[in-house]
């Protein structure tokens, strides 16, 4: 899909604002957004996400929370779609 820098600028800011309002790590707030937007569609997350700890469905209802207010905050000029696609793309590129 090629994203641009600004695509690209806005995923970071939605992962920052989860880290910093959930007072978690980086790499957790990076969790939370892909479990988040993953539809696990693709044949790693079918034959390895179980072992990886990569499951979809063990966010919480706080965890989501977040990370949809974080979305809507950065990526409120698309669709919920398009947010989902983009960010995807820059955390599990070719996925």
């Amino acid at each position: 899909m090629g994203l641009t820098l600004e695509e690209k600028e806005k995923v970071e800011k939605i992962i920052s604002q989860v880290k910093e309002e959930q007072n978690i790590s980086w790499y957790e707030a990076r969790t939370w957004v892909h479990k988040f937007v993953c539809k696990g569609r693709c044949d790693w997350y079918k034959e390895s996400s179980q072992l990886a700890g990569f499951e979809r469905s063990s966010l919480t209802q706080k965890q989501k929370s977040a990370v949809k207010k974080a979305i809507e905050t950065f990526m409120k000029d698309m669709t919920n779609e398009k947010a989902r696609a983009i960010i995807h793309e820059y955390l599990c590129p070719g996925h």
